[in-house]
């Protein structure tokens, strides 16, 4: 069973604090604080954000304890502990500048960040999942251009049916330059 690293202490933390809403706390005696972490990111800067939501006894209006917390923003993916930002990096890095996960890994590395390769590839799966449907609605916007400018590169891709060895894939480019859409498209065959 894979286990998930914890995020190292050294790591910056910025907290941001989520209070419940519509709820008199001013008679209210908080309990302790239930504290979320996200590995986040913004450009050049790897850091923590921890949300913090105070849990809290108030009394209602018929005089019962009740307990209550702010509910935890919604993530892309359920229960990760890597924020958008920072899978929206890794993926513009894989995708757009063709740096591998392992090169990421490294670099993350460097900064002090040591992070399993599966647990990398499993948050570029589960949100590329989430974006299928976007990128299948901008290449169905693409291909109802009345121009259309393609292009093909073949390329050598590693094959899952024999380790080590490769198979002749056909990376495709399709631009509307009316609209300056762009989409990339990955096939084995021509």
């Amino acid at each position: 069973i894979p286990v998930r690293k914890p995020i190292p202490p050294h790591i910056p933390r910025v907290d941001t604090v989520i209070e419940p809403e519509g709820v008199d706390l001013s008679q209210a005696v908080k309990i302790r604080d239930e504290i979320t972490e996200y590995l986040d990111y913004k450009p050049g800067k790897i850091f923590v954000t921890r949300v913090i939501r105070p849990i809290y006894k108030v009394i209602n209006a018929q005089g019962e304890a009740q307990i209550i917390n702010a509910d935890l923003p919604s993530q892309p993916v359920a229960k990760s502990n890597v924020s958008a930002a920072m899978v929206a990096m890794i993926l513009v890095s894989k995708y757009i500048d063709h740096l591998p996960i392992y090169r990421q890994l490294k670099q993350f590395l460097r900064e002090g960040v040591d992070l399993s390769e599966s647990t990398v590839n499993g948050w570029v799966h589960k949100h590329i999942k989430l974006l299928e449907p976007l990128y299948d609605l901008a290449k169905k916007n693409i291909q109802r251009s009345g121009y259309l400018m393609a292009d093909e590169t073949p390329m050598p891709v590693l094959s899952e049916d024999k380790p080590g060895s490769t198979h002749k894939g056909f990376y495709w480019v399709y631009l509307s330059p009316v609209d300056k859409s762009i989409c990339f498209e990955y096939d084995k065959t021509r």
